[in-house]
């Protein structure tokens, strides 16, 4: 691992991946160092039942926005900016935990004439 503190230097201007290095600010130092291996990395119970939830949570925002006016009125349901819907449902998905009920009553929209919600 490489410490440099000179702000001047070329590499001061970079930061994350370069080639099999990786670099890192830290304040004033930059720190050189090489990219972990995580080939034999094991994962908890518990890391495993997340990652599965954070992956239901973004098939499930990617579902909700599918449609551009869906969204648009998700945006008006909770009143954000359109480009934060997806965030929005991943969020309520994990705070539910992926409960149906809640879900269910999350995305229902209002009447809306000439729209289908059905598509």
């Amino acid at each position: 691992m490489a410490v440099d503190r000179d702000r001047s230097s070329i590499i001061a201007t970079f930061s994350g991946k370069v080639g099999n290095m990786l670099l890192k600010r830290y304040a004033d130092k930059i720190v050189i160092s090489k990219i972990p291996n995580m080939d034999d990395r094991v994962l908890s119970e518990k890391q495993l039942k997340s990652n599965e939830l954070m992956y239901e949570a973004i098939q499930f925002a990617k579902g909700a926005i599918d449609d551009p006016i869906r969204k648009m009125l998700l945006a008006h349901k909770f009143k954000i900016p359109v480009g934060k819907v997806y965030h929005r449902m991943v969020k309520e998905y994990m705070l539910c935990k992926g409960d149906d009920a809640h879900l269910q009553q999350l995305v229902e929209l209002p009447e809306v004439p000439g729209y289908n919600q059905q598509q």
